[in-house]
């Protein structure tokens, strides 16, 4: 029983370290795209949040291109439904009937 608590206890606390260490990968990783992407122009020019938020027109403007584009891409589809009747013959396999049991008495 000691030897089961042990292994517990140490097999959660390598998952909770694995998870942390994990997440400060991903922040170290998402620091340095940030810096890869925005670190340049920071420094260069002395831009503020402010200058480099995109306007409503130009968002709409590309949403309507990727909108157009998407169309182009799908095939005009026929709406007409079409049902034909399929005659499959007997089988005792698919009846219902043999599968009833009758009641003893």
């Amino acid at each position: 029983m000691e030897q089961g608590i042990t292994i517990a206890v140490l097999g959660v606390s390598i998952v909770f370290a694995s998870l942390a260490g994990l997440y400060l990968c991903v922040k170290i990783f998402v620091r340095i795209i940030e810096f890869m992407k925005f670190g340049n122009v920071r420094k260069s020019e002395n831009v503020t949040q402010a200058d480099m938020m995109i306007s409503g027109e130009v968002v709409a403007a590309i949403t309507l291109a990727l909108q157009l584009s998407r169309e182009e891409l799908h095939d005009m589809e026929k709406t007409i439904l079409t049902m034909q009747r399929i005659t499959r013959p007997y089988s005792p396999w698919s009846s219902k009937v043999y599968g009833i049991r009758k009641p003893a008495r």
